[in-house]
């Protein structure tokens, strides 16, 4: 008898999502935020589809009362704002993980993950290095 293989990025004990195909992220493609969570979707090996719309189109405000972008379907689940997003997928989709385990290493990831998406959307303006992290 061969042992199964469990799919990339499935715990023992968590089942896997109703279908990793059927995320769909929903925003206009020039969106640093849109590309943040796409980013995301790709780092961890998740398949995707982006549904290009604007900000407040009828499918954007369905989901985040103020009409902004990205927000995200996956089943049954509809998530707005990106760092929401990306947590989501973070849980839902375990390894490879988006940010590190552990409260000390965790307080650090979101002040780099503003700065990395300040940067995109204008890297000519403020600060031009990374800020720093503290080391145990």
């Amino acid at each position: 008898m061969s042992k199964s293989r469990r799919p990339a990025g499935q715990v023992i004990g968590i089942p896997p999502p109703e279908n990793p195909a059927m995320i769909e992220i929903i925003g206009f493609p020039q969106s640093n935020f849109v590309w943040a969570v796409r980013i995301a979707c790709a780092e961890k090996g998740v398949p995707h589809s982006l549904v290009p719309r604007p900000p407040h189109h009828p499918e954007v405000t369905a989901i985040h009362p103020l009409g902004k972008v990205p927000v995200m379907r996956h089943g049954a689940v509809r998530l707005a704002e990106s760092r929401a997003i990306c947590l989501y997928l973070d849980h839902a989709f375990p390894r490879p993980a988006l940010m590190p385990r552990g409260a000390a290493a965790m307080q650090e990831a979101p002040g780099l993950a503003d700065w990395l998406v300040r940067m995109r959307a204008r890297p000519s303006v403020g600060q031009t290095t990374p800020p720093p992290l503290s080391r145990p």
